[in-house]
């Protein structure tokens, strides 16, 4: 396929859109009511336990925060519902946010605490009631994505050096831990095989398998045949599992000869031609400037044979099409090397690179040049 010819603006907007459809499309999934009940449902319910929490309002909190150390970020997904009483099975007005944190790859153990408090403390200050003096509980949840085993650790036990005495000074709190890589097949099993989650997990976890995508591709996508106003997010899964699987143009092509779907096959011929055209601008540019860098190479050798011979500067100037002053900065450059070489039997390469600042290959060639001398 021959892209056309984007402009830099476009292959920017087109950049925008494969990172963001990579940071934000289980956030956009769970914009979906149904989706959202039924992964708070199915997947977060059992890490609960003993907690009971009312499931038939679940919002999805839209604020954005503030805290010391960020201008303004906005935690990757808060749902905000009640508690349910263990007693009386009826809701307490209380309200409980259920913080869920994306990591795509192995979170680091003291810095995701970190940023879990931070985001805690302004959910909590953003829901603060100054006249009861109260604000909501949050329930910190973990949702990696490739990181296959991984659990939270304690805080203290990140403080290896704390002892029983200064133990009570360091914030401690549950931390769960969803993880993709290790979610049972029985879990993935039993969502809803037309849903949003159902096929926004399914990409998730199989986007670096690429025989699962060839074979399933258009399984993720089956559940248009009941939501086929979920344009947005159909868009966002091809345009993650094409730029992120690391499919080829030639792949991708096989691809599309298995889809039957008349408008998934549009759309991931349009995905696919705009990576096609962030691929080969890419490639242009590299082209340039791996051109650029020899011909300066070649210009500066030029110079380095003409000083060498002892050819005049207008001369060496011309035939290295350059200007006198760029002539001037290199021959002072080789003169420093040759007197360097002049005074001392052992030649260290290593202080002749910091001092002349050539390549090794230009080095070489100039220490071959002056053995011959």
């Amino acid at each position: 396929m021959n892209p056309r010819d984007y402009t830099d603006e476009e292959i920017n907007d087109l950049k925008k859109k494969l990172h963001h459809a990579h940071d934000k499309i289980i956030k956009n999934a769970l914009e979906d009511y149904e989706a959202r009940r039924e992964f708070t449902g199915k997947i977060i319910m059992p890490l609960l336990k003993d907690v009971n929490i009312d499931l038939d309002n679940l919002q999805l909190d839209t604020n954005s925060y503030t805290g010391p150390s960020l201008q303004a970020f906005y935690s990757d997904i808060v749902f905000l519902t009640s508690f349910i009483d263990e007693t009386t099975a009826e809701k307490e007005p209380a309200q409980v946010a259920l913080l869920i944190e994306h990591k795509s790859d192995t979170p680091s153990q003291l810095l995701i605490r970190l940023q879990i408090e931070e985001y805690i403390n302004a959910i909590m200050k953003r829901n603060y009631v100054k006249e009861t003096d109260s604000t909501i509980q949050v329930i910190p949840i973990i949702f990696t994505q490739f990181a296959k085993g991984w659990a939270a650790k304690s805080f203290r036990s990140l403080f290896p050096k704390a002892t029983h005495k200064t133990n009570r000074f360091i914030p401690e709190f549950d931390l769960l831990a969803i993880n993709l890589a290790d979610m049972p097949e029985s879990v993935m099993a039993s969502l809803n095989k037309y849903g949003v989650l159902k096929a926004t997990l399914l990409a998730m976890k199989n986007v670096r398998n690429k025989e699962f995508l060839k074979s399933h591709f258009e399984d993720i996508f089956v559940f248009l045949q009941e939501h086929p106003d979920k344009v947005d997010l159909r868009k966002q899964l091809v345009a993650y599992i094409v730029g992120h699987s690391k499919f080829s143009p030639e792949e991708i092509q096989e691809l599309i000869k298995n889809i039957f779907s008349p408008v998934l096959k549009q759309e991931v011929m349009e995905v696919e031609e705009g990576f096609i055209a962030i691929a080969y601008k890419e490639a242009k540019a590299n082209a340039e400037a791996k051109a650029e860098v020899a011909l300066q190479f070649q210009r500066r050798l030029t110079v380095m044979l003409g000083w060498n011979s002892g050819t005049s500067l207008d001369m060496i100037t011309n035939m290295a099409s350059l200007t006198q002053n760029e002539v001037r900065r290199l021959i002072t450059v080789f003169d420093k090397v040759k007197n360097y070489c002049n005074t001392t039997t052992d030649i260290d390469r290593a202080k002749l690179r910091r001092l002349s600042g050539l390549s090794d290959e230009e080095l070489k060639m100039l220490l071959e040049l002056l053995q011959k001398q």
